[in-house]
């Protein structure tokens, strides 16, 4: 009983778009506030922040998509892709938004957020008792890696595609709705 009249990268896209907008949002508030990942507390609470806001957007868009466009039903590999395909369009406005941000809006700001996160770094080597040339060796290798801003693009729709499959393979296993097998059999039964 599905939708003809609507294809599945369709509604994929639509919700994507959706999600993308969020994440952008969320990012425009971290960067308005000035707000960087400097501890694992921070880090860990901005990645937790990001997958509450996919579950959710996910849960939401799959279980819609479930009732208004596959009356009710959807199998795990029909979940799973349709997951799947939001997390890629989704990537997509994000990695564009990233490039943007980080090569026309603000071109140093991942140099302000590496410098930030380094200072973090050597106040926690220092007070760890971290010899001075260690440190010094660990931001030479912080700093040979800044990527470009069309290489964080990227990284963010590669990444962002392949974390929004492993929270698919979760989300659809809760979500998945299949007509009950024993009601097939109930019919053959009466013939």
């Amino acid at each position: 009983m599905e939708n003809e009249k609507t294809p599945v990268w369709k509604s994929a896209m639509n919700y994507g778009a959706i999600i993308g907008v969020v994440f952008v949002i969320y990012t425009l508030v971290i960067y308005l506030f000035n707000i960087y990942p400097t501890s694992f507390l921070s880090g860990g609470l901005m990645t937790l922040v990001n997958i509450v806001l996919l579950v959710l957007g996910l849960v939401y868009s799959t279980k819609h998509y479930r009732t208004h466009m596959l009356g009710g039903k959807i199998s795990y590999a029909q979940s799973l892709l349709f997951g799947t395909l939001i997390c890629l369009f989704s990537s997509i406005i994000t990695g564009f938004f990233s490039y943007l941000l980080n090569a026309v809006i603000d071109p140093e700001y991942q140099v302000r957020m590496a410098k930030a996160i380094q200072d973090s770094m050597v106040e926690y080597m220092t007070n760890m008792g971290v010899s001075d040339s260690q440190i010094q060796d660990a931001i030479d290798k912080m700093n040979g890696k800044m990527p470009s801003a069309l290489s964080s693009g990227f990284n963010m729709v590669l990444w962002g595609t392949i974390g929004g499959f492993i929270v698919s393979l979760i989300t659809s296993a809760f979500l998945k709705k299949e007509g009950d097998p024993f009601a097939d059999l109930d019919q053959a039964e009466n013939i």
